[in-house]
């Protein structure tokens, strides 16, 4: 797998880049995206969290990074590093780069996907509600505020700002499509893995989809017999009854 992938989109915002007038300033907001990148590249090494990939697309660099043993301060941590670094170049920066670089903070708190303050509300909502259920309050939001952005900016913005916003909005309909991808995915590795997260005991449930934690694994009474969470999953992947 390659570590480093370009993504069509960089391509399409590249071209709409060239037939904008603000190509400058497109410059200068990828420069300062790649600066709150190397904040979260930075925590990713302290934290020792695996990256699988870098991903340039239309609206910057996109980190594909193994969080699912991340506790959930440390989780915070890492989403919020790269904001951290726009905070503290708000204090070094010229004039022309200060009002990009609030622009790129500012975004980067509304919980769009994939943007930090989306993983930050879902490390939130999932540390209280089930996996599947936060994925689909987070993605189904990110959807509707990536459409009343894109209709308030509708009449305001040049070709190039049309078809960034139009994007976020392709993105949060596509983080939806793969929820269940994604709920597999985390299933198949708390299957495969052990993790160090604290335990809490539920009642077993016929749909086992609303039974999975991020940050907690889980112990199912089932006519008072407790069942551990690798144990649920054997039911799912070998058929294992109780």
């Amino acid at each position: 797998m390659k570590r480093f992938k370009i993504h069509f989109s960089f391509y399409i915002l590249f071209l709409c880049m060239i037939l904008s007038r603000y190509q400058i300033l497109y410059l200068k907001l990828l420069l300062l995206i790649f600066l709150h990148e190397l904040g979260h590249i930075l925590v990713a090494s302290i934290f020792k969290i695996k990256i699988n990939r870098i991903v340039l697309t239309g609206m910057g660099l996109f980190m594909d990074a193994e969080t699912n043993d991340l506790s959930f301060i440390k989780g915070i941590i890492f989403y919020l590093s790269g904001l951290i670094i726009n905070l503290i170049l708000l204090f070094f920066l010229k004039e022309e780069f200060k009002k990009i670089n609030l622009f790129i903070l500012i975004i980067n708190l509304i919980p769009i996907y994939p943007t930090d303050g989306y993983n930050i509300l879902n490390s939130i909502i999932s540390y209280f509600f089930p996996y599947k259920i936060s994925k689909y309050v987070s993605n189904y939001l990110s959807l509707i505020l990536s459409c009343i952005i894109f209709c308030y900016f509708i009449n305001k913005m040049d070709f190039l700002l049309f078809v960034m916003l139009l994007y976020l909005v392709y993105l949060s309909i596509i983080s939806i499509r793969n929820i269940n991808f994604d709920y597999e995915r985390f299933l198949l590795n708390r299957y495969l893995n052990n993790f160090d997260f604290k335990t809490k005991r539920i009642h077993y449930k016929n749909n086992i989809d609303n039974m999975f934690y991020k940050y907690k694994i889980v112990e199912a009474n089932l006519a008072n017999k407790l069942i551990k969470e690798k144990d649920i999953l054997k039911i799912k992947y070998n058929n294992v009854r109780f």
